[in-house]
């Protein structure tokens, strides 16, 4: 297991202006992309305030409740959710998220901002490139759900992989559902 480093504490008057530009560009990021904003608000953390990359990690996990709550409000009440795969997405995330939380404590610091850096990269690259599948018509099969959860293999599979990096990166899991959906 990686040794916990000292808290480093952080001197807020020092630091505001950092710390709400940020944070601004963490909520922006959420409500217009769908992500946590874990993207700007962990290497912030790190590299403006001096955080450990642990300790920015899960930070970054507490920052994306209120930001993703807000967003998601909105969301629904303008009729863009997907209700069965929210369920089945906070089921599955769930069960990822505390596997990944599990393992980020056996995780150099120095290895997990590795993995956070590269997992940025596939996703930038993956929304870049031309050529997804998303399909506008396709629509999720409630029956699936009701019928087998099992049968919806792909999603419940998304779901898990979600959960699984939010808890070991610190992102919110719409930086890996999002682009999966999409595609």
């Amino acid at each position: 297991m990686a040794a916990a480093a000292p808290a480093v504490e952080i001197d807020i008057r020092r630091k505001w202006p950092a710390i709400v530009l940020i944070g601004v560009l963490t909520g922006l990021l959420s409500g217009l992309l769908g992500i946590g904003g874990a993207a700007i608000l962990v290497p912030g953390m790190v590299d403006v305030l001096g955080m450990t990359q642990h300790r920015a990690t899960g930070t970054s996990l507490f920052v994306i409740i209120p930001t993703a709550f807000v967003s998601a409000i909105i969301y629904m009440l303008s009729g863009q959710l997907d209700w069965p795969l929210v369920i089945l997405f906070s089921v599955t995330a769930v069960v990822g998220a505390t596997l990944g939380a599990r393992v980020t404590g056996r995780v150099s610091a120095a290895n997990l901002r590795r993995m956070f850096g590269i997992f940025l990269l596939v996703v930038a690259v993956r929304l870049l490139v031309p050529g997804g599948t998303s399909d506008p018509g396709r629509q999720f099969d409630v029956n699936l759900l009701t019928q087998n959860p099992l049968a919806t293999g792909g999603e419940g599979l998304l779901g898990l992989v979600a959960g699984f990096l939010s808890g070991l990166l610190g992102i919110g899991g719409g930086q890996v559902l999002t682009p999966g959906m999409v595609f």
